[in-house]
């Protein structure tokens, strides 16, 4: 889950997560008993002028079976510098009302800039049902990542929008809360890309997306590398 707080002075600032359990649950979790989950709370000062942010969205619903905008879910920024990487996050609470074992709920996103003003395809992220009904709701993040080496990404304005598409396995997909109280967020920072490795080391090809492949595992009680791994 990621916050961004704008405004702010200089000084000594303290950050704490607060949780709330509603009469729908019976207890609530984080870590895990044996401290072997990975788990840290970190606060970042980024400069101003080098993210884009738009939050607060409201609560959305769709049963589209293609690919439509998700209304309010769009972010623009001005990136100054020719060799720069545009680095993208969208937090938000998505929810999926199941009905089947199949493809439910997809997300994507489009980049439009000086060189694209058809945009380009930055990748997707698919979630997937089980044979249960009614609804699976969960706060997560989506990151893509626009990269200087495989995309012409000059300096101008650029703007990306986030669409979805409900499948088979999904009555109605949902981004955000009814109450207007969460802190979703779309933001577009951007990074120099000698401080960062990636994989695949070239990510785009013309429109073409590349990614890591669909790997699984049976191995029980053994600690193996996944493929694509940055060592």
């Amino acid at each position: 889950m990621t916050w961004w707080f704008t405004d702010i002075g200089p000084g000594y600032h303290t950050f704490i997560v607060q949780r709330y359990r509603t009469s729908y649950c019976n207890e609530m979790l984080a870590g895990w008993s044996d401290g072997s989950q990975e788990n840290h709370i970190t606060v970042e000062e980024v400069p101003v002028g080098s993210v884009g942010i738009s939050q607060y969205f409201p609560d959305v619903r769709t049963t589209s079976g293609s690919w439509t905008d998700i209304p309010y879910r769009i972010v623009a920024f001005e990136k100054k510098y020719d060799d720069t990487d545009l680095f993208i996050t969208y937090a938000d609470t998505f929810g999926n009302n199941q009905r089947a074992h199949a493809q439910a709920c997809g997300y994507r996103a489009y980049l439009y800039g000086p060189k694209y003003t058809s945009g380009v395809f930055l990748g997707e992220n698919w979630s997937h049902s089980h044979l249960g009904s009614n609804w699976m709701i969960w706060p997560r993040e989506l990151h893509y990542y626009a990269q200087r080496s495989s995309l012409n990404l000059s300096p101008g304005r650029y703007t990306l929008k986030v669409q979805w598409n409900r499948q088979a396995g999904s009555n109605e997909c949902l981004a955000g809360w009814e109450d207007g109280t969460t802190a979703n967020s779309l933001t577009m920072e951007e990074k120099h890309p000698a401080n960062l490795a990636i994989v695949p080391s070239r990510l785009n090809s013309g429109n073409t997306r590349y990614g890591l492949g669909d790997y699984r595992t049976t191995a029980y009680k053994t600690w193996i590398s996944t493929p694509g791994s940055l060592f």
